[in-house]
């Protein structure tokens, strides 16, 4: 499956920002909102406008197999109207067990602009490495008797995302540092407890059009409420 486009051309921004002032111009006219990815004030990430006057908030576990199929159609389904400037996408992690919780910190361990295309690569292969990460599991040490971040580095090993990761740049340093990373995994834990403690959504993903929860959960029954929504 390929990997979604969504942020593909985000890279691009830093060499414009250094170019002459003159290509900088042109490609201000040019520029797509579907270059921009922000961080959100409660800690989710923001594809396309920030004050886009439509936002579509998307609950995401990346060991959810609904999630991987709607990243396949939705979020490449979502780029006309994130590009326009009228809707912006967020995405909020609800994780729920230990090799969730590690994806999304190595997913979101660059920063927003390599998010959306990590996340894409993660759930492409999510049959594959769920599947290493079950049988690795089932001889695996007991998590609780071990500091938390090793246990998250060895959930992430026995899954095989250092070596899925690997084509994005992730060495075994940064996989150890990322997943150290207390502050990180403490946002994402509030994420998450907001998502299933506090917001109660039934499962992943669960979106909001401008905080109004929409009781769908696939890319052809969401596009229509998408579409009237920017209007």
């Amino acid at each position: 499956m390929k990997a979604a486009p969504l942020a593909c051309a985000v890279l691009a921004a830093a060499a414009i920002q250094a170019a002459p002032a003159a290509v900088r111009h042109v490609a201000a006219r040019t520029r797509t909102w579907t270059n921009v990815a922000t961080v959100a004030p409660d800690g989710g990430y923001v594809l396309g406008n920030p004050n886009a006057k439509t936002r579509l908030i998307e609950y995401v576990s990346l060991t959810c197999p609904h999630c991987a199929v709607f990243a396949a159609a939705g979020w490449p389904g979502l780029e006309p109207y994130i590009r326009t400037g009228g809707l912006a996408l967020e995405v909020r992690t609800a994780v729920r067990d230990r090799f969730d919780l590690a994806a999304t910190l190595l997913a979101r361990c660059q920063g927003p602009q390599r998010y959306f295309d990590t996340a894409a690569l993660i759930f492409a292969h999510q049959q594959e490495w769920m599947a290493k990460a079950s049988a690795w599991d089932a001889t695996a040490p007991d998590p609780s008797t071990q500091p938390p971040a090793d246990a998250l580095i060895q959930s992430a090993q026995g899954a095989g995302l250092d070596t899925l990761l690997a084509a994005r740049g992730y060495t075994p340093a940064s996989i150890r540092a990322c997943l150290s990373d207390k502050a990180a995994v403490a946002a994402v834990t509030a994420m998450a407890n907001e998502a299933w403690d506090q917001r109660r959504i039934a499962g992943t993903p669960a979106f909001m059009i401008n905080d109004v929860a929409i009781d769908v959960h696939d890319w052809p029954s969401l596009q229509p409420f998408v579409a009237d929504a920017v209007k």
